[in-house]
C-alpha cells in the first residue's frame, strides 16, 4: 500500500545521511548516530526494508535504493562485491574496472581464498572464485579492491573462462598502456603450472 513508503522523522533522518553511499552497515550507521543503541538500528533498517528503501546483502548489511522499491536498485554493482564476501574484484570484472572491455558483464567476479559460490542480487550474479594461495595482488582502486593489472593477467590467462576466453584477454592486452612484465613474469613462475607458463 502506498502509506508504507512513508518515513518517519528519525527513518527520515538515517536515510537522508546514507543514501548517496549506495551500501551501508551496522557499523557505519553506528559511526554516524553513536548514540543509537544495537536495537534501534535493527529497529530502523527492519523499517527501511519494508519501505523498499534498505535491501539486505547479509546480515547487517544493505543496499541503499534511492527510490523505494522490492527489488534492489544497483547504482554501481561493483560495490557490492566486499559485502558479498571477503575478497577483491577479478577477472573480467577487473578487466572493465580498468576500462580494457568496454562491455557491461552481469557476472561479477570476487577472488577469495574461500570457497566458490555465487548470489543473484537483482539482474547481477556475483560469482565467488576460490584461489587458495593465488588469491593475493590486490589494489585499492576506484574506491575497490581489485586484482592489480599484472594480477589480472595472470588470472585471466589462468582461468580464462572467467575473463571472456583467449581473444578478450589479447584485445584487453592490447589496450594496456603500461604493463610491469617481470612482475606479470613473477605470478606466472610463483602459481602457474609449468605447461601454463610455456604455453604463455
Amino acid at each position: 500500500m502506498p502509506e508504507k513508503n512513508y518515513l518517519s522523522p528519525e527513518e527520515q533522518i538515517l536515510y537522508t545521511a546514507i543514501d548517496a553511499t549506495g551500501v551501508t552497515d551496522h557499523d557505519t550507521i553506528h559511526g554516524l548516530f553513536p548514540h543509537y543503541t544495537a536495537q534501534k538500528i535493527n529497529r530502523l533498517c527492519h523499517n527501511l526494508i519494508a519501505k523498499g528503501y534498505f535491501y539486505p546483502l547479509k546480515r547487517g548489511a544493505y543496499l541503499v535504493n534511492p527510490r523505494p522499491s522490492q527489488q534492489p536498485i544497483l547504482k554501481n554493482p561493483f560495490t557490492i562485491a566486499p559485502y558479498i564476501t571477503n575478497g577483491y574484484l577479478g577477472f573480467s570484472s577487473a578487466l572493465r574496472l580498468y576500462d580494457l572491455i568496454d562491455y557491461e558483464s552481469f557476472t561479477i567476479f570476487i577472488v577469495t581464498k574461500e570457497k566458490s559460490r555465487h548470489t543473484t542480487i537483482g539482474n547481477y550474479v556475483y560469482k565467488t572464485i576460490a584461489m587458495g594461495r593465488k588469491a593475493t595482488g590486490a589494489t585499492y582502486y576506484k574506491n575497490l579492491y581489485v586484482s592489480t593489472l599484472e594480477k589480472t593477467v595472470f588470472d585471466c590467462f589462468n582461468k580464462p573462462q572467467y575473463a571472456g576466453g583467449y581473444q578478450e584477454i589479447i584485445k584487453a592486452l592490447i589496450a594496456i598502456d603500461h604493463l610491469m612484465w617481470t612482475k606479470v613474469v613473477y605470478y606466472f613462475r610463483s602459481f602457474g603450472s609449468k605447461s601454463l607458463y610455456q604455453r604463455i
